[in-house]
């Protein structure tokens, strides 16, 4: 394989590799955005990632790099996004919605103890 047309690729990855690595290793010496634990881990993260998270967009990176390059489409940012709409789509509608009612018979309901609650 020839890879003189992908070297700028590759020269701008390393970088990018090489500035991130560099970042982690500046959070892990001085716990910067860390929360203080005693269980000799890192702390809770502020949104907490999942393992199955991380492994689907691992997947999900893995077929794209290797399905796209070999469609041969018009409108590739087209087809992307009605596929990353639909997909999100379903996952939105997969969500079950749960029904909140913020007004009674009599008006808005309150915090705190209803009158029935005494029975």
């Amino acid at each position: 394989m020839d890879f003189s047309l992908s070297k700028p690729i590759f020269l701008s990855a390393l970088f990018f590799l090489a500035l991130f690595a560099l970042l982690a290793l500046l959070i892990f010496f001085t716990r910067w955005g860390l929360t203080p634990t005693r269980d000799g881990s890192f702390g809770a993260p502020a949104i907490p990632l999942l393992e199955w998270q991380i492994a689907l967009a691992l997947g999900a990176a893995l077929a794209a790099a290797f399905v796209l390059p070999r469609l041969v489409l018009k409108r590739l940012d087209l087809t992307l996004f009605l596929l990353i709409y639909l997909f999100t789509c379903l996952l939105w509608l997969a969500d079950p919605l749960i029904p909140v009612h913020t007004f009674g018979v009599n008006g808005p309901v309150l915090a705190g103890p209803t009158p029935a609650a005494g029975r």
